[in-house]
């Protein structure tokens, strides 16, 4: 709602300015508030905090998944779940537990910033009780890993690559014509067994575009509305 009282005003504003000859230098303002990203300013890395010793999450974890209200409850129930691990992970997932006493949760292990996306664990919560598991349900090994990130390039050097490349495919991530559309995206970085060291951009929420490392060859990308055509 208040985001419509602005824009009215907005509107109200250049209605009057132009009214009275002055419309031209306000309008010249507003085209400069809406002016598309660039490469530099479009990306941005995904923001982690810690929970406990082991436990990794997305800055807005809670606010993406759940109703502000459950909010305390969960991240008491991460820093119960963290009292059971001896290893980095990077909780991606969670959902009520069957009995309801408690979160089941679904991560990554996690070495030296960098999401292993091949080694996933489970922890499970049965009468309050957390146990992680083997992501097939066996019992929790430590994973034995080590990632060597001493050649990994910027990602602000490939930014122009990974702009362009969304840019060609605008009209895939549009859905409909909008002439201030913005390109946006969070990236962060992803190892998985046979493909090495990799960055993945999310933009606009529902397309992605993945990077290699080390090379900055683009590897993988997706472009998508979001909308499901029946």
């Amino acid at each position: 709602m208040k985001a419509k009282k602005s824009l009215l005003i907005v509107l109200t504003a250049i209605m009057m300015f132009a009214m009275t000859g002055c419309g031209s230098k306000l309008g010249s303002t507003l085209t400069a508030k809406i002016d598309k990203t660039t490469p530099d300013t479009a990306f941005e890395a995904l923001e982690v905090e810690r929970v406990g010793s082991h436990i990794f999450i997305e800055k807005d974890f809670c606010e993406k998944r759940m109703r502000e209200s459950e909010k305390k409850e969960i991240m008491a129930a991460l820093a119960e779940a963290d009292k059971g691990i001896d290893t980095d992970v990077y909780v991606y997932g969670i959902s009520e537990s069957y009995d309801k006493s408690g979160y089941s949760l679904v991560a990554d292990a996690y070495v030296k910033g960098v999401d292993v996306t091949d080694a996933k664990v489970r922890c499970q919560c049965e009468g309050g009780i957390y146990t992680w598991k083997s992501f097939s349900g066996g019992n929790y090994v430590k994973p034995e890993i080590d990632i060597d990130t001493s050649n990994v390039i910027p990602a602000e050097k490939i930014y122009s690559k990974v702009f362009d490349l969304a840019k060609e495919h605008e009209k895939d991530m549009m859905g409909f014509v909008q002439e201030d559309f913005q390109i946006r995206g969070e990236y962060t970085l992803w190892y998985t067994e046979g493909r090495g060291l990799y960055y993945f951009f999310t933009i606009n929420e529902n397309s992605s575009v993945q990077v290699n490392a080390i090379t900055g060859e683009i590897t993988e990308y997706y472009f998508w509305n979001g909308f499901i055509v029946d």
